[in-house]
């Protein structure tokens, strides 16, 4: 991976990605403080969500059945309003983004759910374009697939406790597809995706990513 220096404007948009259970969440506070440490501004946020759209829509998701395609509308609506109001403005200022999920797992739950991939291209590519002056698309400089088998994952999920949403419902099978779909996304993306074995302790998924991208970006 060519690194991007710590010190250039425009701030480093790294995406946190993996089946529900992997623990991005968890990766996604350390990775925010971990940089915020360097004493370079970040800000956490998640997918669906990072805007009042965008969590009125994730609110809706997780509590409504709908087909592929709806679901690939909806999360690339809120896609849209999270790029444009919160992600670019930020990077524009030199503030870097650590982001929950984004359009790898697009890719790989709409996929799975039987939305043909060039569909899903063409919503992100219009959710992730033209979101300033410019007609460049939205990229992500670094991301990080923490893979996970669903078993472990669902495990993991019933040791939490709580109620499972409608996605954490979908059954081994469906997780399976989308574990496969996300780990052949991320091959596609090259260099910029980083997979990381989930099955290890937060600890040492934590240091892995922390000192990949300070490899990448702050050598």
């Amino acid at each position: 991976m060519q690194g991007k220096h710590a010190t250039d404007k425009r701030g480093g948009f790294v995406v946190i990605e993996g089946i529900d259970g992997a623990g991005k969440s968890l990766q996604t506070r350390r990775l925010h403080r971990h940089v915020t440490q360097r004493g370079i501004e970040c800000i956490a946020t998640r997918e669906p969500g990072g805007s009042g759209l965008g969590e009125d829509i994730r609110a809706w998701l997780l509590q409504h059945e709908t087909d592929a395609i709806t679901e690939a509308f909806l999360f690339n609506a809120a896609r849209r309003e999270h790029a444009r109001t919160l992600i670019a403005p930020a990077l524009s200022q030199g503030t870097w983004v650590v982001c929950d999920r984004f359009a790898l797992s697009g890719f790989a739950y709409q996929g799975a759910g039987g939305a043909a991939a060039s569909s899903l291209e063409a919503l992100h590519r219009i959710a992730c374009s033209a979101l300033d002056e410019s007609d460049a698309e939205l990229k992500v400089d670094a991301g990080f697939l923490l893979d996970l088998p669903p078993v472990e994952a669902q495990a993991r999920l019933v040791e939490k406790g709580g109620d499972a949403d409608l996605f954490e419902r979908r059954g081994l099978d469906f997780f399976e597809h989308v574990r496969a779909l996300l780990l052949q996304r991320a091959e596609e993306e090259g260099d910029r995706w980083h997979i990381v074995d989930a099955r290890a302790s937060g600890e040492e998924v934590a240091k892995q990513i922390h000192e990949t991208l300070d490899r990448c970006f702050f050598a």
